[in-house]
This record gives C-alpha cells, structure tokens and sequence, in this order.
C-alpha cells in the first residue's frame, strides 16, 4: 500500500509539471549590481550624478559645478553612511538611515497614499520599454510627477519630471534623465573611504590644539631672570 500511495503521489507532482512546463515566472526584479549616469536640470541648477549600487551598498557622486564633487557612500552593513568632498580630507559620518540616501528619480512625498495616477503609454529609453505614468496629488493641485518606469528593471525609473503647472503656465520644471545605465559587477572598493581621509571630529581637535590659545604639558614657560641680572630701571 506504501508503494502504490508513493506513485499516485509522484504521479500527481510530475502532472503539475506537465501541466506548467515553464513554471511561474519571477516578477522582474532590479539587478543585484548596477550604475547610471543621470542628469538633473532645471532653470536654476544643473547637477550630474554617478550612482554605484551592490546589492544595499550605494555610492552617489553629485557633481554641481562650481562646487567640489560630493560623495555619500551608504554602508547598511555598518550602520553607516559617510559624506565627503572628492579631493578633500575629511569625511563625516552619520548613523545609516534610509532617508539619507537621496532617490532621485523616484517619488519623494510623503502622503504616497493621497496620489492620483494615470498611464500615459509607454516609451523606449536606452532599449528599455518603459512606462509612462503620471502622479498628482488633489491637495496640491498644479504639482505633477511624470515617471519612466522600465519593468525589466524591476520597475527602476529612467527619467523623472517633476512640475508645478498654474493657469496652464508650467511655474517649475525639473528634469530627471538616465544617460547611461550598466548592469554588472561594481568594484568592491567603491564602497570604501579613501585612506587618507580622517574624521572630521578627529581634524577638529587638531585644529583646536595647533591654536594659539591651546596649551599642552610641553609648553615653554617665560624664563625668570634672578634679581642682580635685572636692568636698571630709571630712576627720577
């Protein structure tokens, strides 16, 4: 009876094989390792960003010239994010928090929930079939996000235009656009400090004790000359 029980059993499994000969198909997920290089513009500022990720490790590089390149590296793993100037030499730290690591091609409201969408069709964005959906929320009207979501890359937004329309005049306009966008390995050291960077609470204290108001245990002390080597003093 055990033997007859155990092939009606297979029997049903290689039936449900049959029966699904692909399988069910995994959602589209975001690579595990990527980088893009992606544009911010607006009538105010122009910004360039690199952004490295594996898995939840991210570096983000924000060029926005006249200023210093400035990096932010996340280490979940560390429970840490740093923040640095590229050719600088000190670096900040903060404890990790996902609000500190800026997303911006995608949403950034709050009341997510309050948001009315609608699909605009699709678009073809660095061989990416895309989706085009537009965001408005009825307590501010005139404030609309128009995404570019590939579904290939687990719904990754390629380009994001965020405006505030009033009277049928656009007052604001920000545009962000992927340039390029890679799938692969990123190098291991990307997400690592350069070494000759120090803390900045460290650089701090140097400074305090190179001041002129510091004073440490090997510090020279007026010498004091012995009575009969004083000078004259003139006398009325």
């Amino acid at each position: 009876m055990t033997a007859l029980r155990l092939a009606g059993f297979l029997s049903c499994i290689l039936g449900i094989i049959l029966f699904f000969p692909s399988g069910i198909p995994a959602s589209p997920v975001l690579p595990a390792e990527f980088s893009y290089y992606a544009l911010i513009s607006s009538e105010d500022y122009f910004q360039e960003i690199r952004h490295y990720q594996a898995n939840e490790l991210i570096r983000q590089v924000i060029y926005a010239s006249p200023f210093p390149p400035t990096v932010t590296i996340a280490r979940p793993d560390l429970d840490l994010i740093w923040f640095f100037d590229e050719g600088g030499w000190e670096y900040f730290s903060s404890p990790y928090s996902p609000m500190l690591v800026a997303n911006v091609l995608d949403l950034e409201v709050e009341a997510a929930d309050q948001l009315v969408s609608e699909t605009l069709g699709t678009q073809e964005i660095l061989g990416y079939n895309c989706e085009v959906i537009r965001f408005r929320n009825p307590v501010t009207p005139g404030w609309e996000v128009t995404l570019w979501k590939a579904p290939e890359l687990g719904h990754f937004s390629l380009k994001k235009l965020e405006r505030i329309v009033k009277g049928g005049v656009v007052i604001s306009e920000i545009l962000v656009e992927v340039i390029d966008f890679n799938v692969g390995p990123i190098p291991p050291e990307y997400f690592e400090l350069p070494p000759d960077l120090i803390p900045a609470e460290d650089s701090r204290d140097e400074e305090e004790k190179s001041s002129p108001d510091a004073t440490d245990d090997n510090s020279v002390l007026p010498v004091d000359f012995p009575p009969d080597d004083v000078p004259p003093v003139n006398i009325l």
